[in-house]
């Protein structure tokens, strides 16, 4: 199976959020994507950015009133205010696209991540070729699962930002980034992850499963 897929066929009778049929052994379980409001705050910064125009705007207006009056700093206030409804509207477009390209897909055997603006890109992570995974829980309710894969598995980490923990650049991280319910879903996975492994791997090389619901390890 290979990593990654492009989707080629966008009429193709296959299920949403996966670049193929499923085998007849395997079905979805789960499927999600981020949170629209938390991955803008999270990932694009969105409040700190708002915050910043703001005091620029304010700053802006008060060093051109005492500089050139008050006419000309409303002129300039009304163009400062302009720009920055302009950068603000362009960095929730950006997350809008991001939320609203990407699909979670959680199966039986593997995780299925559909993601990409301008290329399409599904990748595919059978639960056999994950490590280990973290799950962090979002004081907005929301949560991120991140994936530590195998090492023979190999991933750039600009194929897959924002969907991956951030400046781990020599060992990327998938991550299902800002999703609602995280603890249901870490657990969900967790549960198949297990069966997974035990049906392929000998009793005499398992590996520990444990599940740490306060933000640390979920897989081990």
């Amino acid at each position: 199976m290979s990593i990654f897929k492009s989707r080629r066929d966008d009429f193709s009778q296959t299920p949403h959020g996966l670049p193929e049929k499923l085998p007849a052994d395997e079905k979805i379980i789960w499927q999600g994507r981020p949170d629209f409001v938390s991955l803008l705050n999270r990932v694009f910064l969105f409040k700190y950015i708002l915050i910043y125009l703001l005091l620029l705007t304010i700053f802006s207006f008060i060093l051109n009133q005492s500089s050139y009056g008050v006419t000309e700093a409303f002129g300039g206030l009304i163009e400062n205010t302009l720009i920055s409804i302009f950068c603000l509207g362009l960095f929730m477009f950006i997350g809008y696209l991001t939320c609203s390209t990407t699909i979670y897909t959680v199966t039986n055997k593997r995780i299925v991540m559909k993601i990409g603006i301008i290329l399409d890109l599904s990748l595919n992570l059978p639960f056999l070729k994950i490590d280990s995974a973290d799950l962090k829980l979002n004081s907005d309710g929301t949560g991120d699962i991140a994936f530590t894969l195998n090492p023979s598995v190999k991933i750039a980490y600009p194929h897959l930002w924002p969907h991956c923990r951030a400046f781990h650049f020599s060992n990327p991280k998938p991550t299902l980034k800002c999703i609602l319910d995280p603890k249901n879903t870490s657990l969900l996975i967790k549960d198949y992850w297990e069966k997974e492994l035990k049906d392929h791997v000998k009793p005499t090389s398992e590996k520990l499963i444990n599940v740490d619901l306060t933000g640390k390890e979920l897989i081990s």
